[in-house]
């Protein structure tokens, strides 16, 4: 009977430690996915720094169909008999495939959404690379980005700077991608270059469309810099090569993995910060010094 008494309450008074327990969810299986290498790389740098700042961090990678991600994954069940959870950080998780989350009430930072924690500066990123390519000698530029980059400010911000460089932007060269892949970027490319008129400069983010616009462009036989100048994107994690001279928007997991964890440090204290914004990192090539 005692036994018994013992087991009841030990299963409804989860174990409690001496530190925060925070579950680091990723709604998606960023092990297998070649265009999630960041993501995973993001997932472990949000744990490894949360140890350090004192919490329980316990990981939680979704790994169930996609269609099947909503409502709490089964693993859940064995995390919260080991101890009560205290909050939670999100990575590739939209707003339905979080609401498990928010439901707990538990404190919750998120990098996707409608209303995440941290956000990427799309508009500073634009406005940088167009600006180094305008250095370089481009004369028209294009753009391959995703929704999120083809906003209302952003492009405002391309008609207010190609007017003050002279240079031209034609919307028919600003080719935006709902589900960028390496496949998507590839065929975008060769589309761009079938027109009639062509850009003299071109940024490509992100990186998993970069790699698909490289293929092509060798495919075509084209010379870089003197035939099209490129800016590409990458991760400072997994950089990768490419056979000739261009400059990077570079970002890093490191920044990111702090604004979360600042933020979810502030909801466990009660507390909302503003949303913080990462920036990107402009690596010149060494190949174009000159410029």
């Amino acid at each position: 009977m005692a036994s018994n008494t013992a087991q009841t309450f030990a299963k409804n008074n989860p174990i409690k430690t001496d530190f925060p327990r925070v579950v680091v969810y990723c709604g998606a299986d960023a092990k297998i996915h070649q265009s999630s290498l960041f993501y995973l790389h993001l997932f472990w740098a949000i744990i490894e720094k949360g140890r350090k700042l004192g919490f329980e961090m316990i990981p939680l990678m979704d790994t169930r169909p996609e269609k099947g991600r909503f409502g709490a994954p089964p693993e859940m069940v064995q995390i919260e008999k080991a101890g009560s959870i205290d909050g939670y950080v999100a990575i590739m998780a939209y707003d339905s495939m979080v609401e498990w989350i928010r439901e707990t009430g538990k404190p919750l930072t998120v990098l996707n959404g409608s209303s995440p924690d941290v956000g990427f500066d799309m508009k500073e990123m634009a406005e940088m690379s167009i600006r180094r390519l305008a250095a370089q000698g481009a004369h028209s530029l294009g753009l391959m980005i995703p929704p999120e980059m083809a906003n209302a400010e952003v492009l405002e911000m391309l008609d207010e700077v190609s007017e003050e460089l002279n240079i031209t932007i034609n919307y028919e060269w600003i080719m935006v991608s709902h589900k960028p892949m390496e496949i998507k970027g590839y065929h975008q490319f060769q589309s761009l270059w079938d027109l009639k008129s062509k850009p003299d400069g071109l940024l490509i983010y992100p990186d998993v469309m970069s790699r698909g616009v490289v293929s092509a462009i060798v495919e075509r036989r084209l010379c870089v810099p003197e035939d099209l100048k490129l800016i590409l994107h990458r991760n400072a994690e997994s950089p990768y090569v490419v056979p000739f001279p261009c400059d990077w928007i570079e970002m890093s997991a490191d920044p990111i993995a702090d604004g979360l964890l600042e933020a979810l440090q502030a909801k466990l204290q009660g507390k909302q910060l503003p949303m913080r914004w990462i920036h990107f990192k402009l690596v010149p090539s060494e190949r174009l010094a000159g410029f």
